[in-house]
């Protein structure tokens, strides 16, 4: 598209030349004058393009190493939650075996106070029956 412009700016500057000055060997000379320019003008154009496309690339390079940079990190943060959730599910799982020792615990303890409420009335009920028996054997002898 620039090579395009570049040919009608040399053609206009021939009809000019042509119209205005010096006839057709005018145009002509004025045309084979720009026409060398043309080749330069896209050359130049041309390493405009490559120098933005350099620019272009080197922000898009920064931009990719930036974004490499963040991933990574992202990825350390993804690790690191996921070594957090095993602990806590460790955890979890070490208070549920907690809670049902617990629960073990506490019923032979209501085991334990029951069969000891049996004994208390059983020592009970054999010191009533020791009383009594201190009772008859004073009260039967002399």
């Amino acid at each position: 598209m620039i090579a395009v412009s570049a040919f009608a700016s040399s053609v206009i500057t021939g009809v000019v030349t042509a119209v205005l000055g010096g006839g057709l060997a005018a145009a002509y000379v004025a045309v084979r004058k720009v026409n060398p320019e043309i080749g330069q003008i896209t050359v130049t154009a041309a390493q405009g393009v490559v120098m933005m496309q350099t620019g272009v690339i080197e922000r898009l390079d920064s931009e990719n190493a930036k974004l490499r940079n963040e991933l990574s990190e992202v990825r350390t943060s993804i690790a690191q939650l996921q070594s957090a959730a095993a602990r806590a599910d460790q955890l979890q799982h070490e208070r549920d075996q907690a809670y049902a020792e617990r629960d073990a615990l506490s019923t032979k303890v209501q085991q334990q106070a029951g069969k000891i409420r049996q004994l208390e009335s059983k020592v009970r009920s054999l010191e009533a029956d020791v009383h009594s028996l201190q009772a008859t054997q004073e009260g039967g002898s002399p």
